[in-house]
């Protein structure tokens, strides 16, 4: 169906036609309304993530977003999906992605319904695979490819073995069978798996390990020097070990992840990322417009394939996004249970029982709050370093090693007597405010003897305790700091949450 089909009354006539369009036309008809935002959201029935499915519907997309063009010139079209993860109710229908084949050699293993494929594979169809679904097909992965590492490590050393033994410039080709030797393998995960014609036909792919040799061998093949000199018989020779893991267990394929990704230098937040919490977040942050980095390296790897994407969905998040780790901190901050100390250090975040209890629910709740703690997070010690400045009493102060309670204790003053600050600067990810940007300066007025008065207490308390000051963690003087302020009792997101 055409878009203008459904919005040209003189063009389409169904028989019972949409309230939801009629309203719509007669609430624009007649006005001047300039930069209109339409989000249309089509509901399915698919078990595949948004994006494998937007994926799969280039061409469908396409045309619907040159229609929208064409019929709103001056506004914005988003289309977006929303599948059974986003339905209130756990049971339901789903039904298949598309169908593709993939060479495979190996043998077969079955148990408690799951089924298991181990052998080698063919590295061309997993790039093409990628060339299809591009990094959506990584969206079970703890991680996405690690751009800054591109040049160094082994995805140099994996992209110099392609080059070895296939391209047609190399002195001395290698066997094929060394690439196949040298490297680690692949972890497959699908929804249906089937022998079938020398290989297997899968359903609804995606990498669990090996996100960095499918995407090294991608951009080997894309590579300027050597696109045009690829041997196509040796790039089509090159086996891979690999591992098909049919399964629809969602936890377990969680689990496989985060084992088959222990063996490499991964961040304890990496075996995270997959969580249901997690990925609840980064749905309601989307729908803001915010882009949530659970995977190390997403956002980057977005700006670099898809700036298009960026731009139309997260233009709230444009410059960086909402990262898990910062998120974790900014709620450890905001929690009256978690010491600073254990804030600071990012890896203990994510251990049990802090991790659970940080990423409840209900803390979860005020959005506007949780973007709002992070931009202060990201920014305070800025305002701390212009504070500095003006005062002779904190030069023994190093403004980075006070964010944290500085920022515990903003917060939650600002909870308490300014929470309009919160809307105004809780609706994007404000990165490294510049030293006029409104965000900084209002940190900044924040903390002089007008308002909270930090600006004089943290000498008064710090100074008076020794020279050198103590460390900013010192619970002792931390407790009095919150109670001179009055919010030694003030839980922001209790308190927040109540009064929304």
């Amino acid at each position: 169906m055409r878009l203008e089909g459904v919005l040209g009354r003189d063009t389409y006539r169904p028989d019972t036609e949409n309230n939801i369009w009629v309203r719509l036309r007669a609430r624009l008809e007649g006005r001047s309304v300039d930069n209109f935002v339409f989000h249309c959201r089509v509901l399915h029935i698919a078990e595949a993530d948004e994006d494998a499915l937007l994926a799969e519907a280039k061409a469908e997309r396409a045309d619907f977003e040159e229609a929208a063009a064409t019929l709103f010139p001056d506004h914005k079209v988003r289309l977006s999906l929303s599948g059974p993860r986003s339905f209130a109710w756990n049971h339901v229908a789903v039904t298949p992605g598309a169908s593709r084949h993939i060479y495979f050699e190996g043998v077969e293993a079955s148990s408690l319904g799951e089924r298991l494929f181990i052998g080698l594979g063919k590295l061309a169809d997993l790039v093409q695979l990628y060339e299809e679904y591009g990094d959506n097909i990584f969206s079970k992965n703890v991680r996405l490819f690690n751009y800054r590492a591109a040049e160094r490590g082994p995805a140099r050393h994996l992209r110099e073995t392609l080059r070895q033994c296939c391209a047609q410039t190399a002195n001395k080709r290698l066997n094929p069978m060394r690439f196949t030797l040298f490297h680690n393998g692949i972890t497959l995960h699908v929804t249906s798996a089937e022998r079938r014609d020398g290989g297997l036909t899968i359903r609804s792919p995606g990498i669990l390990n090996g996100c960095q040799t499918v995407k090294s061998a991608w951009m080997f093949k894309h590579e300027r020097a050597f696109r045009d000199r690829i041997d196509p018989e040796a790039w089509g020779s090159l086996r891979v070990p690999i591992r098909v893991i049919r399964t629809t267990d969602e936890e377990l394929v969680r689990e496989i992840t985060v084992s088959n990704n222990r063996q490499n230098a991964i961040r304890p937040s990496g075996f995270r990322a997959n969580d249901p919490v997690q990925l609840r977040i980064g749905e309601r942050l989307k729908q803001c417009g915010i882009f949530y980095e659970r995977q190390e390296s997403a956002f980057e790897n977005l700006r670099k394939t898809s700036p298009k994407t960026l731009e139309d969905d997260y233009p709230h998040s444009f410059d960086a996004p909402l990262r898990m780790e910062e998120l974790a901190q900014a709620l450890a901050l905001m929690g009256a249970q978690t010491a600073l100390s254990v804030a600071a250090k990012i890896a203990d975040l994510f251990e049990s029982p802090i991790y659970e209890r940080l990423f409840e629910d209900e803390n979860l709740e005020p959005l506007d709050l949780l973007v709002f703690a992070t931009n202060v997070l990201r920014n305070v010690h800025l305002a701390l370093k212009d504070t500095k400045e003006k005062s002779a009493r904190l030069d023994p102060m190093v403004p980075a090693r006070f964010r944290y309670l500085v920022t515990r204790a903003l917060v939650r003053w600002i909870v308490k007597h300014d929470s309009g600050l919160i809307a105004e600067f809780g609706a994007e990810v404000i990165v490294r405010a510049g030293p006029r940007h409104p965000f900084r300066e209002r940190l900044r007025k924040l903390m002089s003897p007008q308002n909270t008065g930090l600006q004089t207490l943290l000498p008064e308390l710090w100074h008076a305790a020794g020279d050198p000051w103590p460390p900013a963690t010192d619970k002792e003087l931390a407790d009095k700091l919150l109670k001179k302020l009055g919010v030694h009792e003030v839980e922001p997101l209790v308190r927040y949450r109540g009064r929304a």
